[in-house]
Protein backbone atom coordinates (compact mmCIF):
# COMPACT_ATOMS: atom_id res chain seq x y z
CA UNK A 1 0.00 0.00 0.00
CA UNK A 2 2.74 2.11 1.00
CA UNK A 3 4.55 1.71 -1.89
CA UNK A 4 1.45 2.52 -3.70
CA UNK A 5 1.06 5.85 -2.66
CA UNK A 6 4.72 6.40 -2.79
CA UNK A 7 4.39 5.73 -6.95
CA UNK A 8 1.21 7.66 -7.37
CA UNK A 9 3.61 10.61 -5.64
CA UNK A 10 6.37 10.21 -7.78
CA UNK A 11 4.34 9.92 -10.94
CA UNK A 12 1.95 12.96 -9.69
CA UNK A 13 5.24 15.04 -8.99
CA UNK A 14 6.85 14.35 -12.63
CA UNK A 15 3.21 15.18 -14.02
CA UNK A 16 3.33 18.37 -12.36
CA UNK A 17 7.16 18.96 -13.29
CA UNK A 18 6.14 18.67 -16.98
CA UNK A 19 2.82 20.74 -16.60
CA UNK A 20 4.69 23.11 -14.64
CA UNK A 21 7.06 26.11 -16.04
CA UNK A 22 10.85 24.69 -15.98
CA UNK A 23 13.03 26.36 -13.57
CA UNK A 24 16.11 29.06 -14.75
CA UNK A 25 19.15 27.47 -15.23
CA UNK A 26 20.42 27.97 -11.64
CA UNK A 27 23.35 30.75 -10.95
CA UNK A 28 25.27 30.49 -8.03
CA UNK A 29 23.91 33.02 -5.34
CA UNK A 30 20.31 33.58 -7.51
CA UNK A 31 17.72 34.01 -7.99
CA UNK A 32 17.06 36.21 -4.94
CA UNK A 33 14.26 38.31 -3.36
CA UNK A 34 10.68 37.69 -1.29
CA UNK A 35 8.49 35.27 -1.39
CA UNK A 36 5.16 37.20 -0.10
CA UNK A 37 2.27 38.41 -2.13
CA UNK A 38 3.52 41.96 -1.53
CA UNK A 39 6.97 41.51 -2.73
CA UNK A 40 5.41 41.66 -6.53
CA UNK A 41 7.99 43.70 -8.90
CA UNK A 42 6.98 45.72 -11.15
CA UNK A 43 9.67 48.20 -12.20
CA UNK A 44 13.22 47.29 -14.17
CA UNK A 45 15.96 46.30 -12.72
CA UNK A 46 18.61 48.77 -12.65
CA UNK A 47 22.79 47.77 -12.85
CA UNK A 48 25.41 49.71 -12.05
CA UNK A 49 28.90 50.15 -10.54
CA UNK A 50 27.81 51.73 -6.93
CA UNK A 51 31.05 51.22 -5.41
CA UNK A 52 33.50 51.77 -7.57
CA UNK A 53 34.95 48.10 -7.61
CA UNK A 54 34.80 47.50 -11.33
CA UNK A 55 31.77 45.21 -10.18
CA UNK A 56 27.56 45.68 -10.68
CA UNK A 57 25.50 46.20 -8.30
CA UNK A 58 21.68 45.11 -8.60
CA UNK A 59 19.00 47.52 -7.32
CA UNK A 60 15.57 46.42 -7.38
CA UNK A 61 12.28 48.06 -6.19
CA UNK A 62 8.86 46.46 -5.43
CA UNK A 63 5.69 46.71 -4.30
CA UNK A 64 6.56 46.00 -0.66
CA UNK A 65 8.56 49.14 0.08
CA UNK A 66 11.76 48.65 -0.02
CA UNK A 67 14.64 48.50 -1.90
CA UNK A 68 17.06 46.08 -2.52
CA UNK A 69 20.98 46.40 -3.53
CA UNK A 70 22.88 43.14 -3.90
CA UNK A 71 25.82 42.45 -5.02
CA UNK A 72 27.51 40.49 -8.29
CA UNK A 73 27.40 37.48 -6.53
CA UNK A 74 24.19 37.62 -5.30
CA UNK A 75 24.50 38.34 -1.27
CA UNK A 76 22.34 42.07 0.09
CA UNK A 77 25.14 45.01 -0.14
CA UNK A 78 25.78 46.31 3.51
CA UNK A 79 22.73 48.73 4.71
CA UNK A 80 19.96 47.45 2.77
CA UNK A 81 17.19 46.72 2.11
CA UNK A 82 15.60 50.40 2.80
CA UNK A 83 12.37 50.62 3.69
CA UNK A 84 10.79 53.73 1.69
CA UNK A 85 7.45 54.47 3.31
CA UNK A 86 5.74 55.03 0.29
CA UNK A 87 1.98 54.30 0.06
CA UNK A 88 2.15 51.57 -2.27
CA UNK A 89 5.82 50.88 -2.84
CA UNK A 90 7.14 52.30 -6.41
CA UNK A 91 5.67 51.17 -10.07
CA UNK A 92 8.79 53.34 -11.22
CA UNK A 93 11.89 52.64 -11.62
CA UNK A 94 15.40 53.69 -10.05
CA UNK A 95 17.85 56.11 -11.81
CA UNK A 96 20.91 56.69 -10.41
CA UNK A 97 23.63 59.69 -10.91
CA UNK A 98 26.20 62.05 -8.73
CA UNK A 99 23.06 64.35 -7.50
CA UNK A 100 25.10 66.35 -4.72
CA UNK A 101 28.52 66.44 -6.62
CA UNK A 102 30.36 64.38 -4.27
CA UNK A 103 31.63 62.13 -6.68
CA UNK A 104 29.67 58.94 -5.48
CA UNK A 105 26.75 57.93 -7.55
CA UNK A 106 23.38 58.13 -5.55
CA UNK A 107 20.41 56.01 -6.26
CA UNK A 108 17.11 58.31 -6.98
CA UNK A 109 13.52 56.53 -6.08
CA UNK A 110 10.08 57.82 -7.34
CA UNK A 111 7.00 56.80 -5.48
CA UNK A 112 3.63 57.91 -3.11
CA UNK A 113 3.83 59.28 0.03
CA UNK A 114 2.42 57.24 3.43
CA UNK A 115 0.32 60.05 4.50
CA UNK A 116 -2.18 60.88 1.38
CA UNK A 117 -1.66 58.52 -0.84
CA UNK A 118 -0.77 60.86 -3.82
CA UNK A 119 1.29 62.91 -2.73
CA UNK A 120 4.71 62.03 -5.15
CA UNK A 121 7.95 61.96 -2.96
CA UNK A 122 11.46 61.66 -4.46
CA UNK A 123 13.98 59.98 -2.21
CA UNK A 124 17.93 60.18 -3.25
CA UNK A 125 20.08 57.38 -0.85
CA UNK A 126 23.94 56.89 -0.82
CA UNK A 127 24.99 53.67 -2.07
CA UNK A 128 25.36 52.94 1.89
CA UNK A 129 21.79 53.10 2.28
CA UNK A 130 22.24 55.97 3.80
CA UNK A 131 19.27 58.31 2.82
CA UNK A 132 20.82 61.99 1.58
CA UNK A 133 17.50 63.66 1.02
CA UNK A 134 14.26 63.71 0.23
CA UNK A 135 11.61 65.92 -1.64
CA UNK A 136 8.12 65.25 -1.16
CA UNK A 137 6.36 68.70 0.33
CA UNK A 138 8.52 71.05 -1.39
CA UNK A 139 7.10 69.81 -5.17
CA UNK A 140 4.03 71.69 -6.13
CA UNK A 141 0.64 70.06 -5.93
CA UNK A 142 1.74 67.00 -3.89
CA UNK A 143 -1.62 66.48 -2.67
CA UNK A 144 -2.86 65.58 -5.80
CA UNK A 145 -0.07 64.54 -7.81
CA UNK A 146 1.12 61.16 -7.85
CA UNK A 147 5.00 59.96 -8.75
CA UNK A 148 4.45 56.89 -10.53
CA UNK A 149 7.06 57.49 -13.19
CA UNK A 150 10.77 56.54 -13.85
CA UNK A 151 12.61 59.97 -13.14
CA UNK A 152 15.74 60.93 -15.68
CA UNK A 153 18.61 62.06 -14.18
CA UNK A 154 20.66 64.43 -16.92
CA UNK A 155 22.68 67.50 -16.45
CA UNK A 156 20.73 70.50 -17.15
CA UNK A 157 23.01 73.18 -15.83
CA UNK A 158 26.41 73.18 -17.99
CA UNK A 159 28.08 75.95 -16.21
CA UNK A 160 31.68 76.69 -17.14
CA UNK A 161 34.51 78.10 -14.79
CA UNK A 162 34.43 79.13 -11.40
CA UNK A 163 30.50 78.46 -11.62
CA UNK A 164 30.35 75.12 -12.87
CA UNK A 165 27.67 73.11 -11.71
CA UNK A 166 28.77 69.46 -12.65
CA UNK A 167 25.99 67.75 -10.16
CA UNK A 168 22.70 66.28 -12.02
CA UNK A 169 19.26 67.41 -11.95
CA UNK A 170 16.29 65.21 -11.33
CA UNK A 171 13.43 65.30 -13.85
CA UNK A 172 10.07 63.85 -12.33
CA UNK A 173 6.76 63.70 -14.04
CA UNK A 174 3.91 63.19 -11.54
CA UNK A 175 0.22 62.84 -11.96
CA UNK A 176 -0.84 66.00 -12.46
CA UNK A 177 0.60 66.88 -15.98
CA UNK A 178 3.52 68.38 -13.76
CA UNK A 179 7.37 68.09 -15.78
CA UNK A 180 9.64 69.30 -12.29
CA UNK A 181 13.42 69.96 -12.01
CA UNK A 182 15.03 69.34 -8.71
CA UNK A 183 18.38 70.41 -8.28
CA UNK A 184 21.37 70.27 -5.65
CA UNK A 185 22.57 73.43 -4.12
CA UNK A 186 26.27 72.73 -3.16
CA UNK A 187 25.67 75.31 -0.39
CA UNK A 188 22.98 73.41 1.54
CA UNK A 189 22.85 69.54 1.34
CA UNK A 190 19.75 69.89 3.02
CA UNK A 191 17.01 72.33 0.25
CA UNK A 192 16.00 71.61 -3.35
CA UNK A 193 15.86 74.79 -4.92
CA UNK A 194 16.17 76.68 -8.72
CA UNK A 195 17.40 79.73 -9.60
CA UNK A 196 14.10 81.51 -7.62
CA UNK A 197 14.27 79.62 -4.60
CA UNK A 198 11.23 77.94 -5.54
CA UNK A 199 11.53 74.27 -4.74
CA UNK A 200 9.99 73.07 -8.38
CA UNK A 201 10.18 74.11 -11.91
CA UNK A 202 6.64 74.16 -14.08
CA UNK A 203 7.34 73.00 -17.31
CA UNK A 204 3.15 73.12 -18.17
CA UNK A 205 0.86 76.12 -19.02
CA UNK A 206 -2.20 77.03 -17.42
CA UNK A 207 -4.18 74.07 -15.44
CA UNK A 208 -6.65 73.57 -17.70
CA UNK A 209 -4.45 73.79 -20.49
CA UNK A 210 -2.24 71.02 -18.91
CA UNK A 211 -4.80 68.55 -18.18
CA UNK A 212 -6.44 68.99 -22.06
CA UNK A 213 -2.17 68.00 -23.35
CA UNK A 214 -1.30 65.54 -20.46
CA UNK A 215 -4.18 64.15 -19.31
CA UNK A 216 -4.54 62.95 -15.58
CA UNK A 217 -3.43 59.59 -15.09
CA UNK A 218 -1.13 58.70 -12.79
CA UNK A 219 1.39 56.58 -14.61
CA UNK A 220 2.81 59.43 -17.13
CA UNK A 221 5.77 58.27 -18.71
CA UNK A 222 8.85 59.26 -18.08
CA UNK A 223 11.32 61.71 -19.71
CA UNK A 224 14.33 61.21 -22.34
CA UNK A 225 16.59 63.70 -22.31
CA UNK A 226 19.47 64.89 -25.11
CA UNK A 227 22.51 66.96 -24.64
CA UNK A 228 22.63 69.30 -27.55
CA UNK A 229 26.39 70.82 -26.87
CA UNK A 230 27.35 73.97 -25.29
CA UNK A 231 24.88 74.67 -22.59
CA UNK A 232 21.62 73.34 -23.64
CA UNK A 233 19.70 70.20 -22.98
CA UNK A 234 16.60 68.49 -25.67
CA UNK A 235 13.66 67.26 -22.89
CA UNK A 236 11.00 65.11 -24.46
CA UNK A 237 8.38 63.84 -22.54
CA UNK A 238 4.92 62.30 -24.44
CA UNK A 239 1.56 62.94 -22.81
CA UNK A 240 -0.83 60.22 -21.90
CA UNK A 241 -3.17 61.67 -24.94
CA UNK A 242 -1.43 61.89 -28.36
CA UNK A 243 0.87 64.52 -27.43
CA UNK A 244 4.70 64.50 -27.41
CA UNK A 245 5.87 67.36 -25.64
CA UNK A 246 8.91 69.39 -25.70
CA UNK A 247 11.56 71.95 -24.29
CA UNK A 248 15.27 73.30 -24.75
CA UNK A 249 17.06 73.71 -20.89
CA UNK A 250 19.89 76.33 -21.53
CA UNK A 251 21.46 77.57 -18.76
CA UNK A 252 25.20 80.21 -18.49
CA UNK A 253 27.49 81.14 -16.36
CA UNK A 254 25.53 82.16 -13.46
CA UNK A 255 23.31 80.19 -11.85
CA UNK A 256 20.00 80.91 -14.06
CA UNK A 257 18.70 78.55 -16.77
CA UNK A 258 15.52 79.14 -18.57
CA UNK A 259 12.86 76.54 -19.96
CA UNK A 260 11.69 77.21 -23.48
CA UNK A 261 8.41 75.67 -23.72
CA UNK A 262 8.58 74.50 -28.44
CA UNK A 263 5.90 73.41 -30.30
CA UNK A 264 4.60 69.75 -29.22
CA UNK A 265 4.18 66.91 -31.61
CA UNK A 266 0.79 65.72 -32.00
CA UNK A 267 -0.48 62.39 -33.16
CA UNK A 268 -3.66 62.23 -35.26
CA UNK A 269 -6.67 60.59 -32.96
CA UNK A 270 -4.93 61.12 -30.05
CA UNK A 271 -3.88 57.63 -28.81
CA UNK A 272 -3.27 57.48 -25.58
CA UNK A 273 0.67 57.40 -24.77
CA UNK A 274 1.97 55.26 -21.94
CA UNK A 275 6.13 54.61 -22.76
CA UNK A 276 8.63 56.90 -22.90
CA UNK A 277 10.00 58.53 -26.46
CA UNK A 278 13.64 57.64 -27.21
CA UNK A 279 16.24 60.45 -29.00
CA UNK A 280 18.54 58.91 -31.26
CA UNK A 281 19.63 60.59 -34.95
CA UNK A 282 18.12 58.25 -36.88
CA UNK A 283 18.20 60.45 -40.54
CA UNK A 284 22.16 60.61 -39.88
CA UNK A 285 21.66 64.18 -39.72
CA UNK A 286 22.50 67.09 -36.46
CA UNK A 287 19.07 66.95 -35.59
CA UNK A 288 17.91 64.50 -33.35
CA UNK A 289 14.83 62.17 -33.65
CA UNK A 290 12.36 61.31 -31.38
CA UNK A 291 10.61 57.58 -31.52
CA UNK A 292 7.23 56.93 -29.92
CA UNK A 293 5.44 53.75 -29.53
CA UNK A 294 1.41 54.34 -28.70
CA UNK A 295 -2.03 52.49 -27.82
CA UNK A 296 -2.89 53.13 -31.45
CA UNK A 297 -0.38 50.03 -32.48
CA UNK A 298 1.61 52.46 -34.02
CA UNK A 299 4.90 53.70 -33.94
CA UNK A 300 6.24 57.29 -34.53
CA UNK A 301 9.16 58.54 -35.66
CA UNK A 302 9.97 62.58 -36.02
CA UNK A 303 12.33 64.52 -36.17
CA UNK A 304 12.71 66.60 -33.80
CA UNK A 305 14.33 70.00 -33.66
CA UNK A 306 15.39 71.78 -30.34
CA UNK A 307 14.05 75.13 -32.22
CA UNK A 308 10.48 76.44 -32.95
CA UNK A 309 10.36 74.59 -36.01
CA UNK A 310 7.79 72.10 -36.42
CA UNK A 311 8.62 68.90 -36.33
CA UNK A 312 8.20 66.56 -39.18
CA UNK A 313 7.43 63.01 -39.60
CA UNK A 314 10.51 60.75 -40.70
CA UNK A 315 10.07 59.06 -44.36
CA UNK A 316 8.90 55.59 -43.91
CA UNK A 317 7.04 56.48 -40.68
CA UNK A 318 5.23 55.66 -38.52
CA UNK A 319 4.77 51.70 -38.52
CA UNK A 320 2.30 49.31 -37.84
CA UNK A 321 3.26 47.41 -34.58
CA UNK A 322 -0.04 45.24 -35.45
CA UNK A 323 -1.35 46.25 -31.35
CA UNK A 324 -0.94 48.55 -28.24
CA UNK A 325 2.77 49.62 -28.24
CA UNK A 326 3.04 49.67 -24.03
CA UNK A 327 6.78 49.52 -24.03
CA UNK A 328 9.43 52.25 -25.10
CA UNK A 329 11.93 51.49 -27.77
CA UNK A 330 15.33 50.35 -27.53
CA UNK A 331 17.56 51.96 -30.22
CA UNK A 332 21.04 50.29 -31.48
CA UNK A 333 23.04 49.33 -34.14
CA UNK A 334 21.66 45.27 -34.78
CA UNK A 335 24.09 44.86 -37.40
CA UNK A 336 27.22 46.31 -35.41
CA UNK A 337 28.68 48.24 -38.09
CA UNK A 338 28.16 51.84 -37.45
CA UNK A 339 28.18 53.05 -41.03
CA UNK A 340 25.15 51.38 -41.62
CA UNK A 341 22.77 53.31 -38.93
CA UNK A 342 20.79 52.45 -35.81
CA UNK A 343 17.61 49.78 -35.72
CA UNK A 344 15.04 50.62 -33.86
CA UNK A 345 13.24 47.75 -31.41
CA UNK A 346 9.96 47.76 -30.30
CA UNK A 347 7.61 44.92 -28.14
CA UNK A 348 3.94 44.90 -28.11
CA UNK A 349 0.96 43.87 -25.66
CA UNK A 350 0.35 41.01 -28.27
CA UNK A 351 3.84 39.77 -27.82
CA UNK A 352 5.36 40.43 -31.01
CA UNK A 353 9.07 42.09 -31.29
CA UNK A 354 9.65 44.57 -34.54
CA UNK A 355 13.03 45.78 -35.74
CA UNK A 356 13.04 48.69 -38.31
CA UNK A 357 16.09 50.15 -40.02
CA UNK A 358 16.46 53.53 -39.43
CA UNK A 359 14.31 54.49 -42.70
CA UNK A 360 11.10 52.87 -41.97
CA UNK A 361 12.09 49.01 -43.28
CA UNK A 362 12.02 45.97 -41.46
CA UNK A 363 15.11 43.92 -40.41
CA UNK A 364 15.32 40.98 -42.27
CA UNK A 365 14.19 38.02 -39.93
CA UNK A 366 11.52 40.51 -37.85
CA UNK A 367 8.98 40.47 -36.19
CA UNK A 368 8.86 37.65 -34.37
CA UNK A 369 6.30 36.07 -31.64
CA UNK A 370 6.75 35.94 -27.95
CA UNK A 371 4.11 34.18 -26.10
CA UNK A 372 2.92 36.83 -24.17
CA UNK A 373 2.27 40.24 -24.20
CA UNK A 374 5.61 42.66 -23.90
CA UNK A 375 4.94 45.06 -21.28
CA UNK A 376 8.66 46.02 -21.15
CA UNK A 377 10.81 47.60 -23.22
CA UNK A 378 12.81 44.71 -25.15
CA UNK A 379 17.02 45.41 -24.47
CA UNK A 380 19.69 45.46 -27.28
CA UNK A 381 23.36 44.08 -26.44
CA UNK A 382 26.55 41.52 -27.86
CA UNK A 383 26.52 38.42 -25.88
CA UNK A 384 29.13 37.00 -27.90
CA UNK A 385 32.17 37.16 -29.98
CA UNK A 386 30.56 38.13 -33.22
CA UNK A 387 29.73 41.71 -34.43
CA UNK A 388 26.11 41.63 -34.37
CA UNK A 389 23.90 42.12 -31.21
CA UNK A 390 21.19 40.37 -29.65
CA UNK A 391 17.86 41.30 -28.84
CA UNK A 392 16.30 40.40 -24.98
CA UNK A 393 12.74 40.77 -23.81
CA UNK A 394 10.85 39.34 -21.16
CA UNK A 395 6.76 38.92 -21.73
CA UNK A 396 3.71 37.98 -19.44
CA UNK A 397 4.19 34.38 -20.10
CA UNK A 398 6.97 34.14 -17.62
CA UNK A 399 9.81 33.42 -20.03
CA UNK A 400 13.24 35.57 -21.18
CA UNK A 401 13.52 35.45 -24.73
CA UNK A 402 17.16 36.05 -27.06
CA UNK A 403 17.15 36.65 -30.52
CA UNK A 404 20.04 37.35 -32.96
CA UNK A 405 20.47 40.68 -35.26
CA UNK A 406 18.36 38.24 -37.47
CA UNK A 407 15.23 37.14 -35.41
CA UNK A 408 16.27 33.43 -34.62
CA UNK A 409 15.77 32.26 -31.29
CA UNK A 410 19.11 31.21 -29.59
CA UNK A 411 19.88 27.98 -28.68
CA UNK A 412 18.37 27.25 -24.88
CA UNK A 413 16.35 30.24 -24.80
CA UNK A 414 13.91 31.28 -23.71
CA UNK A 415 13.96 30.56 -20.47
CA UNK A 416 11.37 30.38 -18.49
CA UNK A 417 10.53 31.44 -14.54
CA UNK A 418 7.11 30.28 -13.62
CA UNK A 419 6.08 34.22 -12.50
CA UNK A 420 4.64 36.64 -14.84
CA UNK A 421 6.96 39.07 -16.47
CA UNK A 422 6.11 43.08 -16.58
CA UNK A 423 9.50 45.27 -16.63
CA UNK A 424 12.74 45.05 -18.85
CA UNK A 425 15.69 42.71 -18.50
CA UNK A 426 19.28 44.29 -18.16
CA UNK A 427 22.36 43.14 -19.71
CA UNK A 428 25.81 43.91 -18.03
CA UNK A 429 29.02 42.44 -17.12
CA UNK A 430 28.18 42.53 -13.85
CA UNK A 431 31.15 40.16 -12.71
CA UNK A 432 33.94 41.87 -14.64
CA UNK A 433 34.47 38.68 -16.66
CA UNK A 434 34.17 40.24 -20.05
CA UNK A 435 31.21 38.04 -19.76
CA UNK A 436 27.51 39.69 -19.91
CA UNK A 437 24.44 38.22 -17.90
CA UNK A 438 20.84 38.74 -18.21
CA UNK A 439 19.10 40.52 -14.89
CA UNK A 440 15.34 40.01 -14.64
CA UNK A 441 12.80 40.89 -12.26
CA UNK A 442 9.57 38.62 -11.92
CA UNK A 443 6.26 39.44 -10.62
CA UNK A 444 7.13 37.45 -7.82
CA UNK A 445 9.64 39.89 -6.35
CA UNK A 446 12.44 37.65 -7.07
CA UNK A 447 15.46 38.76 -9.21
CA UNK A 448 17.25 36.04 -11.25
CA UNK A 449 20.26 36.66 -12.82
CA UNK A 450 21.78 34.05 -15.82
CA UNK A 451 25.43 34.58 -16.39
CA UNK A 452 26.36 33.28 -20.36
CA UNK A 453 29.10 31.36 -20.88
CA UNK A 454 30.62 33.00 -24.04
CA UNK A 455 32.74 36.46 -23.56
CA UNK A 456 31.48 39.50 -25.42
CA UNK A 457 33.11 41.20 -28.49
CA UNK A 458 31.75 44.84 -26.72
CA UNK A 459 30.31 44.87 -23.09
CA UNK A 460 29.74 48.39 -23.56
CA UNK A 461 27.61 47.96 -27.34
CA UNK A 462 23.59 48.35 -27.58
CA UNK A 463 21.04 49.45 -25.50
CA UNK A 464 21.57 47.06 -22.63
CA UNK A 465 19.35 48.65 -20.00
CA UNK A 466 15.68 50.23 -19.33
CA UNK A 467 15.88 53.77 -20.94
CA UNK A 468 19.32 52.76 -22.39
CA UNK A 469 21.15 53.09 -19.15
CA UNK A 470 20.85 53.48 -15.50
CA UNK A 471 20.45 57.33 -15.55
CA UNK A 472 16.91 56.46 -18.03
CA UNK A 473 17.46 59.53 -20.11
CA UNK A 474 16.15 57.46 -23.47
CA UNK A 475 19.38 58.26 -25.74
CA UNK A 476 21.45 56.36 -27.62
CA UNK A 477 24.64 56.58 -25.78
Amino acid sequence: MKSRVLNAVVVFAMVFLLLSPAAADPVRGWPRGGSASSDRILASPLLADLDGDVRMEIVAIGLSDNVYVYNHDGTLKDGWPVTLGFQDGSIASPAVGDIDNDDQLEIVVVGDNTDNGTGANVKVYESTGALRVAAGTSMKNVASASGKATPCVVNCMKYDGASSHDALEILVRDGDGQLQALYWDSASLSNWYNGTNTPYQTLSEEEADRRDRYGNTPITPSVSALDLGGADTLLVCPSTNGHVCRWVVSSDGSSAWDFSRLSDISISGSPWIHCSASLAYLDAGNIPDAIVGAADGKVYAWNCPSTEDTPTTLTGWPKDAEGPVTASPAVAELDGVSTNGLEVVVGTEKGKVFAWHRDGTAVDGWPVQAGGGIFGSPVVAQLDQTPELEVVATALDGRVYVWSANGEILDKWPKRLGTQIYSSPAVGDIHNWGRMSIVVTGYDGRIYVFDLAEKSLDVEAGWRQFRGGPQRQGVVE
